[in-house]
């Protein structure tokens, strides 16, 4: 259950800063490892600092599976966020009409 302090912009802001880190971190390396796994080794420079450096050089170029792939947790906390905002938001005003 969500509490008030839960809820407060300090709680967002570390859940989104938190989000960023898990994108720019923690995706990448699990993309890499389960493309070993999957795939075979990665063919590119260095292992896994290479396939991070290609990474973030195709999103400096503006590459948008680049930054698909980096900003996907927060995508999904962002759409996790919003909809269960509207869910409250549509709940109470429908208490506030049966009332």
């Amino acid at each position: 259950m969500i509490t008030s302090n839960e809820s407060s912009p300090g709680a967002r802001l570390r859940t989104a800063m938190l989000a960023l880190l898990l994108s720019f971190v923690l995706v990448p390396v699990c993309a890499f490892i389960g493309g070993s796994l999957v795939v075979g080794e990665y063919e590119g420079a260095s292992g896994l600092l290479g396939y991070l450096v290609t990474i973030f050089r195709d999103a400096l170029r503006g590459r948008w599976l680049a930054w698909l792939l980096i900003l996907a947790p927060v995508l999904i906390v962002g759409t996790w966020f919003i909809t269960f905002r509207a869910i409250r938001h549509l709940s109470t005003r429908d208490e506030k009409q049966d009332n």
